[in-house]
């Protein structure tokens, strides 16, 4: 008992210590980030900076060469055999006066004298926000996951709750897996859902991924209550339940096949890519206001989803 402790103890140090490297380099790529952004903007800002110390600088210098020239003229009048290095002398002033002119234009230009530099925060809040997120801090787990699938009829979850199949209820629309967490509203939810044996045996449509209103009873044809991806065809559910071409995305999916599902609460809006490759906008009228939830939908019996990389912002 005291070694199986031992072992339990040792494992979660490593969790903790890995969770807390994780946030670490977080912090850090952060903090890179945002010198990087500092730094672009006083670049921006003051990308002629140096002009301003070379105008503190001309009044000397055009007064010097005033008197270079006043010392020209004396030497001209004296000496007609310098007159070559006094012409050079000559050019060199009026290449003064030109770059004096040039400097007064940017400065006048770029209003330099006359910017206020001030920090403030991308949105209202978002320290204070963070802050909170770390207080509530407690459970570690893996892969962000935020949400695992619920436990229903006609189908088995694994025990992690992040594998569900279809093991009841033969080839037929009976078979709905829910979420078990609500898709939080004025956010951006996104997760990805892994077909791990799918194959097409009696229905076109086969399994349908996507977001919808809590099943209680797991009814049948679930599907026109919801917005979905039609795996089997590579297009796209309604509500009535009619399919539609999903913009440029065609083609059947196959085994192994990952379904990244984006869901836009602020917009109202439902996309989704398939193996990396995002085919943009499905559904443009999201109702922000209701209570909607991930959403499986399987046909064949035996097929298998599995999900992943959950995340809400």
């Amino acid at each position: 008992m005291k070694i199986l402790l031992k072992e339990l103890k040792e494992q979660l140090k490593l969790k903790i210590s890995k969770t807390f490297t994780q946030i670490r380099n977080v912090l850090n790529e952060r903090q890179d980030q945002l010198l990087l952004e500092v730094d672009n903007k006083f670049d921006k800002i003051f990308f002629k900076e140096d002009l301003i110390k070379q105008g503190e600088k001309l009044p000397s210098i055009i007064k010097k060469s005033l008197e270079k020239g006043k010392i020209i003229k004396e030497d001209l009048d004296i000496n007609k055999i310098k007159l070559n290095s006094k012409i050079n002398d000559c050019i060199n002033i009026e290449n003064i006066i030109i770059n004096f002119n040039k400097i007064n234009e940017n400065v006048s230009n770029n209003n330099l004298k006359k910017i206020n530099v001030s920090f403030i925060p991308e949105e209202n809040g978002k320290l204070n926000e963070l802050l909170e997120k770390i207080r509530a801090f407690g459970e570690i787990k893996e892969d962000n996951i935020l949400f695992t699938f619920k436990p229903g009829k006609n189908y088995t979850v694994s025990e992690n709750g992040l594998i569900a199949t279809k093991t009841n209820g033969g080839d037929y629309w009976n078979c709905t897996i829910i979420g078990d967490m609500e898709i939080p509203k004025n956010k951006i939810s996104k997760w990805k859902i892994k077909l791990n044996n799918f194959r097409i045996k009696s229905n076109t449509w086969n399994i349908l991924i996507g977001i919808g209103p809590n099943n209680l009873k797991n009814e049948n044809n679930f599907y026109n209550y919801c917005w979905s991806f039609i795996c089997g065809e590579s297009k796209i559910s309604i509500k009535s339940g009619s399919e539609t071409k999903y913009n440029n995305h065609s083609g059947s999916l196959k085994e192994g096949d990952i379904i990244e599902t984006t869901v836009n609460r602020k917009l109202g809006t439902l996309s989704f890519a398939v193996n990396g490759t995002d085919y943009g906008i499905a559904y443009s009228k999201i109702p922000m206001e209701d209570t909607l939830y991930p959403i499986v939908m399987i046909y064949d019996q035996n097929q298998t989803v599995e999900l992943f990389d959950t995340i809400c912002n």
